[in-house]
C-alpha cells in the first residue's frame, strides 16, 4: 500500500485540481470550490481510518469528531457561553472515545473501509451532510469526496502490483484488497451493505 507521504501528495494535488476545475467549469462560489478541494484531500485519508495506530487515522478521527461537535453546537439554541464550552468539550471527548472504541471492535485494516461500497457510503454521508447547500454544490462536494476516496484505493492497488521504487511488477499479498466488493468477514460485509442501503434510502427521502 502507499505510504502516508504518497497519499498526502496525491490528496493535496487532487484537491487543488478539483478546486480549480470546479471553479472554472461551473457556477460554484469560490468558497464552495475550495471546500470541494479540501474534501477531496480529506477523503484521500479516510480509508485508513481502520488502521488503529496510524497518523491518518488519528487525524481523520480528530477532524470528524470536530465537525460533529461543531454541528451539534450549531443547532443548539442560544445559551450561555460557559454551557457551550462544557457541551463542546464533553461531546468532543465522548465522540473520540466512542468512535475509537467502535472502530477497534468492528474493523480490521484493509477490511471493508477499503472497498467500493465504502466509497458509496462516504459519498452518501457527505451528500446528506450538505443538506443546506444548493443541489449543484451537493453534487460537486459529493463527487469530490468520492474521487478522493477512490484515489486512495487506486494507489493502494497499484502498490499491490508494482514496486514503484524498483520498477518491479509482481502481485503482492495486498493485491486486490482495496478495490473489492466483499471482504473475508461475512459480518463485516453484511454490516457494510446494510449501512449503505440505509444511507441510500435516507438520501432519497
Amino acid at each position: 500500500m502507499g505510504s502516508f507521504a504518497q497519499h498526502a501528495s496525491i490528496g493535496i494535488l487532487s484537491g487543488l485540481t478539483i478546486s480549480a476545475i470546479s471553479f472554472q467549469c461551473s457556477q460554484l462560489h469560490i468558497i464552495d470550490s475550495i471546500a470541494c478541494g479540501a474534501l477531496c484531500t480529506l477523503s484521500n485519508f479516510v480509508p485508513d481510518i481502520d488502521s488503529q495506530h496510524s497518523k491518518p487515522a488519528r487525524t481523520i478521527k480528530d477532524i470528524i469528531t470536530t465537525c460533529i461537535t461543531s454541528y451539534i453546537i450549531y443547532i443548539l439554541p442560544h445559551i450561555d457561553f460557559s454551557v457551550y464550552i462544557v457541551i463542546a468539550l464533553s461531546t468532543f471527548f465522548l465522540l473520540q472515545y466512542i468512535f475509537s472504541f467502535i472502530l477497534s471492535r468492528i474493523t480490521v485494516h484493509r477490511g471493508m473501509f477499503h472497498s467500493i461500497p465504502a466509497i458509496l457510503i462516504w459519498s452518501c454521508i457527505v451528500y446528506n451532510a450538505c443538506y443546506s447547500s444548493t443541489e449543484l454544490s451537493k453534487i460537486y462536494l459529493t463527487c469530490s469526496a468520492a474521487i478522493g476516496y477512490l484515489l486512495h484505493l487506486i494507489i493502494d492497488e497499484l502498490y499491490g502490483l508494482i514496486d514503484i521504487s524498483g520498477g518491479t511488477f509482481y502481485p503482492k499479498k495486498s493485491s486486490g484488497t482495496a478495490l473489492k466488493f466483499i471482504s473475508t468477514s461475512l459480518w463485516g460485509t453484511i454490516l457494510c451493505y446494510s449501512i449503505l442501503l440505509c444511507l441510500l434510502w435516507f438520501s432519497y427521502q
